[in-house]
This record gives C-alpha cells, structure tokens and sequence, in this order.
C-alpha cells in the first residue's frame, strides 16, 4: 500500500491536522465525528438548507451544525437552530435564505468577543473541527466529500487496512463472501487488515471484478464474453 498522494495547499492543511490527530491518538476519534458530519450533511432537510445557503451563510450553517453535535436528534437540533437564527425574509431571486445573525464557532474563545456576534461551542474534538472547517472552505459544497475522501485514505493506510471490492452480478452469500476473502488474504501483507466492500452489478451476468488498492482483477462473464467476441472478430480479419 502506497501512501496518498498529498499536492494541493488544503489537502497539505488537512494533512497536517491530520497528522496531529495521529500524534494525539485521536484518529479514531476523528475518522468517526467527520463521518458524522458528512452522514448528517446527506440528509435531504439539512443538505437542503446547504444548497439555498450563499456565501457566509454556508459557514454560519456549519457553525450551526457543529454545535448541534452531541446534543440529542442532532438534525432536528440543526434545523431549529437554522430557525432561530435565520433572519426574517427570502431572497426571491435566487430562492435562498436572506441571512443568518452573525454566527461564529469558537474552537477557541476569544479573549474579546465581537459585539453583536453569537460564539457557539461545539461537543466533537478540536481537531476534528479544525478538519471539517478546513474541508468546507471551498464555496462549493459538492467538492466538499472529496476531502472526505482524502482523509479516509490517510485513515486506511495508517491503520494498514486494505478494501477488496467485489463487484457480482448477484449477492454473495455470507458463505461465498468468506471464502472470496480467504482467497484475497493471502495475497495481501500480513500485518494489514483487509476488509470485504460488496457491490451488485447485473450487467456482469455472472462472476465477479476484485479491486483491491486499485489491482483489478475481472472475472466477470461479461469480461469473458467481450474477449471470445474480440478473438471472434480477429479471425474473422
């Protein structure tokens, strides 16, 4: 397994932060509350909050999220929240919510608070804050999971875990996926955790596609039947 490729300036921001989530033993911590936030952020009544939100908006809605962590029926917390603190009033161009009142998330309080702006606290790491806000930063909410991704990947090859994806025309039986496991573990290091992600795919009609980091291996009778039609067509030629 070879390590992600870091090259972008906020990828090298989130890999630091990273980094210090490694130092301080937190990365489990930090895998599951990022997670969280971006299970949450799927959800249609808070991604459509997101998706009206303009500029600012989309960092006080952050705010508003991060806080409701830890806090019982985490959604329906951030969506009174948003009620609370969205000022009266639509924007009918553009459909989006006006305003929100000045929101702030304090990771750290300041030593002089700004008058007239609301700090809220939030109950997930300081660090898996810090990697969520700098995730975000890009106005553009649909590049936000990549970064998501990014850390996934730091996780998995820190922790040595492997993900064979098997792709079958039909369900693997708990019995057949043990044995597809069996076959896979000995080809990977011993001191690496692998993990079997399953995927159904009819087009395959039959057989199965490995991916383990990126090795595909395609046994497919899908795969089968494209190679005797191609050998079909050069001699034929």
């Amino acid at each position: 397994m070879t390590e992600p490729i870091v090259s972008d300036t906020q990828s090298k921001a989130l890999k630091s932060l990273f980094l210090q989530a490694k130092e301080k033993k937190q990365i489990d911590t930090v895998r599951s509350e990022v997670d969280w936030f971006f299970k949450t952020l799927k959800s249609p009544k808070v991604a459509e909050v997101f998706q009206k939100a303009r500029g600012g908006q989309k960092d006080r809605a952050i705010a508003l999220l991060l806080s409701s962590f830890k806090e019982g029926k985490e959604e329906e917390t951030f969506l009174k929240k948003v009620k609370e603190n969205q000022l009266s009033g639509k924007d009918h161009k553009q459909g989006s919510l006006l305003s929100f009142k000045e929101i702030e998330l304090a990771v750290k309080k300041p030593a002089t608070p700004v008058k007239g702006v609301t700090y809220l606290t939030s109950k997930l790491h300081e660090i898996s804050q810090n990697l969520i806000l700098q995730a975000t930063a890009s106005q553009w909410v649909s590049r936000w999971p990549l970064f998501q991704d990014k850390l996934e990947k730091w996780v998995r090859y820190e922790k040595k875990e492997l993900t064979a994806k098997v792709i079958t025309a039909q369900p693997l039986t708990e019995d057949q996926a043990k044995k597809v496991l069996a076959k896979i573990k000995p080809l990977v290091a011993a001191d690496h955790t692998l993990n079997l992600q399953r995927k159904i795919d009819p087009s395959l009609l039959g057989g199965l596609i490995i991916d383990v980091g990126g090795y595909v291996q395609d046994l497919s009778l899908k795969n089968q039947i494209a190679s005797i039609d191609q050998n079909v067509f050069k001699a034929r030629n």
